[in-house]
């Protein structure tokens, strides 16, 4: 049975989950993303601290992954979506 890797990168968290190729949950972690206001009413992401905070979630999942004894083999799935939102 296959895995699955989801990743959700939001405006201020960052999740992961490892999927049962049939839709069973076997581990979820997150992360509060670091964030910086320029001025009032903006809001940003930094890409190093966002790469970071995303693979130490990565790592989160994973190690939770281990502890419910995990096997079988990795599937590959990538979707990415970026949009802006404005006023």
């Amino acid at each position: 049975m296959g895995y699955f890797l989801g990743i959700d990168i939001g405006g201020t968290l960052i999740k992961a989950g490892l999927y049962r190729a049939n839709g069973e949950e076997i581990a979820v972690a997150e992360c509060d993303g670091e964030t910086v206001s320029p001025q009032p009413g903006f809001s940003e992401r930094e890409m190093e601290p966002l790469w970071r905070d995303l693979c130490q979630t990565i790592r989160q999942v994973l190690n939770l992954a281990d502890n419910n004894r995990r096997s079988g083999a990795w599937r590959k799935l990538l979707i990415t979506r970026q949009r802006a939102i404005c006023d």
